[in-house]
């Protein structure tokens, strides 16, 4: 395939020529689309417009008309090469038409206007719109859009507000005009035989806004919990940053084939059914709150991404990591925040923590890219919202809220970059962010590294010292400025003091004194800093902080360094009893907290406990650690999991608690006995939700045996016809041992469609998930999925992108495991890969 050239950041040119105004007339056939294109086109640039020629990014179209000021332009007036479209001649001041056949019904890529189902939709972040129409298809030309629509399908939608509407025959013709100035990533097109619901949300300043999400007929009754979850969001960020939204009309579309969770164009968002559809009958309590997260995520975008953007693709994470940060904001406020910090913390750690000290390292801001797509990254979204939470730490509440309201007063209706928000929050903060900026240029996780001295005199001594391990990308590792949150407690469990310790230095001591006695110390509360915390406190100390602390992360990372620190040693759990003991005991504690506190480290957690990495043993060790302490735990969990069956289903946070309890509590007992295997049978039976089902899945699927053949089958046939919850049968169906036959027969299932990214994530996604048979000693898991890249490369570049990434252990393999991944890769780089691909692959071979 086409190599693609490498981008700097430090090369940025503000554009010559700006497209004020735009006009679109796309004329919908059965086998292709005409798109008519008609841009009002200032020139801003320092010589003169003639002698300046305009280039323009089209891909996979035929131009069948080009016309400057009125004259049309033959083919040698204009060249199109390389995916460019060169135009010369302009005035200052001109008017260009272009004619272009596009063909959505067989692009794969799912970039542009494609195909899902029956539905015409769009995807154009970050290169898409290239795909439509040529244009210079850069986040910096803002543009006014009116796009005419006329097509055969009932529903014709587009960005803004409808302005006219009509029928010519069989065929309908509509207009949609956005009066606010947007890049062309965030255009929109569905056309569609869709249905819908509707509701209303009145502003703080009286203006009554329309609320419509499409869906596929028959499914309308699934999208009410994302309308009350966008209400909600709406009513949110009025309150917490006094943000209303700007049009007459809100629009979310539902649509089966889409390679993200959703996409944020202005005033009509696109969604993957899986962000969008719900009820408790195919929805789990998890699926439930990560929908309400992303409809808040995606609304969010409408001042932080669409009213204010991104001047360049390096700037992603001024818009997302901002965003991210809003929206974890919002969850913590609607559910519980201790859970929800964990849940966060455990993202974070389990999957960009990896990242940054992978062979695909990079900061928050990149320095250069090849392929933009890859770098829509945890890195670029999770750790960019740690940024900003940190600076709120800074900040303080109201600071924090005075710097965002002086980057709007400054920069609504711009393209910016990271240092005009950190110019905004300096201004309006009050914040010197000079060595605060190192977050924005440097990559890796820094180590904190906690120390502590008791003289016996009352004097208590903290030292904290931070160090960034060298990382893939080669960036410099000087010093980072953080906020650590940390509280001293009382042996009697009482609170002595909280404090925020700001470690900027490479070391820096913190004197307690006057004590009476040795305290407590808790450390990174609500995980305040995207570090990795070295702090080797005694095992007394920890138990004694799994009981008295009271922030939930810590209670969360309490308990468990204590499992990782006696799996280590290869200690029994026997230490664990007394502590879990008492939180099952505990009838007043959060009963979602007690489950994620009962939960033992990963498949992942263990096997970096030693080296050479062994995937199939940490699945050993850590399955029999958790039989022995469900047997010890045995006579404890039985009665509790059994007072928690049935009882009238409710979402919200007692009942969602309730379940997640009775999960673990099954997961245990079943790792204890495998007989307890027909309780997980018929709680699937029995129960009325999905949340109850998936649990009960969980644990079957990880064991052969009659009941788990019997449970996916009643499953099959109540959901074969239903496109998510079928989705989710290819994906229980890739955990436990020996899934290779499973995962080879599944991919023939006539039901698998390798061309929708739901289905590629649940079967081969599932199968990377799946550590310890993705790992496995022989290479098969490596060879398997390199096959099943270079297939997909060829439909969906984007997935195969993704799926690429998940070799980034190979520079900590040993021996002839990592002989065997690197032969995959390198079977991967033989097949002639798409830039993405290729880029992944290379930067994964040469860290190794």
């Amino acid at each position: 395939m086409e190599e693609k050239q490498i981008i700097f950041r430090k090369d940025y040119k503000k554009p010559d020529f700006l497209v004020p105004e735009m006009g679109l007339y796309f004329d919908i056939q059965a086998d292709y689309v005409e798109v008519k294109a008609e841009l009002t086109v200032r020139y801003d640039g320092e010589g003169k417009a003639c002698e300046t020629p305009w280039i323009l990014n089209g891909e996979d179209m035929s131009i069948e008309a080009v016309e400057i000021d009125g004259r049309a332009l033959n083919s040698e007036e204009y060249t199109f090469e390389g995916n460019l479209l060169t135009l010369t001649g302009l005035a200052d001041e001109s008017l260009v038409r272009t004619t272009v056949r596009i063909d959505p019904y067989n692009n794969t890529k799912l970039m542009g206007i494609y195909r899902s189902g029956d539905i015409l939709c769009s995807q154009c972040e970050a290169e898409g719109f290239r795909r439509i129409t040529p244009f210079p298809d850069h986040p910096d030309i803002l543009t006014r859009y009116r796009v005419t629509i006329e097509g055969e399908a009932p529903v014709l939608l587009s960005n803004g507000n409808l302005v006219s509407e009509e029928t010519r025959g069989k065929r309908r013709v509509v207009t949609w005009e956005d009066p606010f100035p947007k890049p062309s990533y965030l255009f929109a097109l569905v056309a569609g035989d869709l249905g819908h619901i509707e509701d209303s949300f009145t502003t703080m300043s009286g203006r009554d806004i329309t609320l419509r999400i499409y869906t596929d007929r028959g499914n309308e009754s699934r999208a009410y919990h994302a309308m009350d979850s966008l209400k909600a969001a709406m009513k949110w960020d009025e309150d917490n940053y006094g943000l209303e939204y700007d049009l007459d009309l809100f629009m979310i579309v539902a649509v089966d084939a889409f390679n993200f969770g959703a996409m944020e164009n202005k005033g009509l968002n696109i969604f993957n059914s899986a962000a969008v559809l719900a009820d408790r009958e195919i929805t789990t309590d998890a699926g439930l709150d990560r929908i309400a997260g992303i409809v808040a995520h995606e609304y969010f975008h409408n001042w932080t991404g669409n009213r204010v953007t991104c001047r360049d693709w390096f700037q992603l994470t001024l818009k997302e990591g901002l965003t991210v940060f809003r929206d974890e904001s919002f969850t913590e406020d609607t559910t519980s925040k201790g859970v929800s910090r964990v849940h966060q913390a455990i993202s974070l750690k389990q999957v960009q923590f990896p990242e940054d000290s992978g062979p695909n390292s990079h900061p928050i801001r990149p320095e250069s890219y090849r392929e933009i797509d890859n770098f829509y990254t945890p890195t670029v979204y999770r750790k960019g919202a740690s940024v900003i939470r940190m600076i709120h730490t800074l900040a303080g509440a109201e600071g924090y809220r005075k710097g965002i309201d002086e980057y709007f007063r400054r920069h609504d209706g711009q393209a910016v970059t990271c240092e005009d928000f950190l110019l905004a929050m300096e201004e309006g903060a009050g914040l010197d962010l000079s060595q605060f900026r190192r977050w924005y240029s440097q990559s890796g996780t820094p180590l904190l590294k906690a120390r502590t001295e008791w003289d016996g005199e009352g004097n208590y001594t903290l030292t904290l010292s931070q160090e960034t391990a060298p990382t893939a990308d080669g960036s410099p590792k000087e010093p980072f400025y953080f906020p650590v949150h940390g509280a001293l407690r009382r042996r009697d469990g009482s609170l002595l003091r909280e404090e925020t310790f700001i470690v900027k230095e490479k070391e820096r001591q913190f004197l307690f004194s006057g004590l009476k006695e040795e305290p407590v110390l808790s450390l990174l509360r609500d995980f305040s800093a995207p570090v990795n915390l070295d702090y080797p406190q005694s095992r007394e100390d920890r138990i004694f902080l799994l009981g008295q602390e009271t922030d939930g992360y810590s209670r969360f990372s309490t308990s468990r360094e204590l499992s990782l620190e006696l799996l280590q040693v290869g200690e029994g759990p026997e230490v664990l009893v007394p502590p879990f003991e008492a939180l099952l005991n505990d009838k007043t504690q959060d009963k979602e907290l007690t489950a994620l506190l009962l939960t033992l480290p990963s498949v992942d957690d263990v096997a970096d406990l030693v080296r050479p990495l062994d995937f199939v043993a940490a699945r050993a060790k850590r399955s029999d650690f958790k039989s022995r302490l469900g047997k010890a735990l045995e006579d404890s969990m039985l009665p509790l999991y059994e007072s928690l069956l049935g009882g009238e289903y409710a979402y919200d946070r007692t009942g969602v608690g309730r379940r997640a309890l009775k999960a673990i509590l099954l997961d245990y007992l079943v790792e204890a006995d495998r007989a307890h295997l027909s309780r997980a049978e018929k709680l699937y039976f029995e129960s009325d939700n999905m949340t109850d089902r998936s649990a009960a899945l969980r644990v079957l699927c990880r064991f052969p045996g009659e009941e788990k053949e019997r449970v996916l089958a009643a499953y099959y046939d109540k959901w074969k016809d239903q496109f998510l919850p079928l989705t989710q049968w290819f994906a229980y169906q890739t955990m436990g041992e020996g899934i290779y036959e499973n995962v080879l027969r599944l991919e023939t299932h006539p039901a698998f469609r390798k061309d929708n990214p739901n289905m590629v994530r649940a079967l081969y996604g599932g199968l990377l998930q799946n550590r310890a048979e993705f790992h496995a000693p022989d290479g098969r898991g490596y060879r398997f999925l390199a096959e099943r890249i270079s297939e997909l490369d060829k439909i969906n570049p984007g997935m195969a992108a993704h799926l690429a990434g998940g070799y980034y252990r190979c520079r900590q393999l040993e021996g002839g495991q990592k002989s065997e991944m690197v032969k995959a890769l390198e079977s991967i780089l033989s097949a002639s890969p798409s830039p993405g691909v290729r880029e992944i692959v290379e930067n994964t071979l040469r860290s190794s």
